[in-house]
């Protein structure tokens, strides 16, 4: 017996439609994929019909954001997003930074010079 594309979506729908709709929330997979701290590679798979489900913890915090957002007014949620993007960038060049003090002579030319012009511009 064939399966129908309407019984693949029913099978994958909850992890699925919870996916999504995080996604849609944090503003696509992308952005989710950071906010769940696991790589897009793996949002992308989860999210696919008739795939195998995410981690329970990773599900649970997608949940968590879907059921919070119910509450926040949609500018409110925006900013949280913006804010949280900025400061994961930060945290991000920070880190960068001191790997660059620690680690000088391991950079190649090229991208030192590229890391300089970043912080400068920063």
């Amino acid at each position: 017996m064939a399966t129908t594309i309407a019984e693949v979506m029913a099978k994958a729908s909850v992890s699925n439609r919870i996916l999504r709709k995080a996604a849609a929330i944090v503003g696509g997979e992308r952005a989710l994929a950071r906010y769940l701290q696991v790589p897009q590679a793996e949002i992308y798979a989860w999210m696919r019909p008739g795939a195998s489900p995410p981690p329970m913890a990773v599900f649970l915090s997608a949940v968590d954001l879907v059921l919070n957002d119910l509450d926040s007014p949609d500018e409110q949620r925006a900013q949280s997003v913006r804010v949280a993007v900025i400061h994961e960038d930060q945290r991000r060049a920070a880190v960068m930074q001191q790997l660059d003090e620690l680690l000088p002579d391991e950079t190649p030319a090229g991208q030192k010079d590229a890391s300089a012009r970043t912080r400068q511009s920063s």
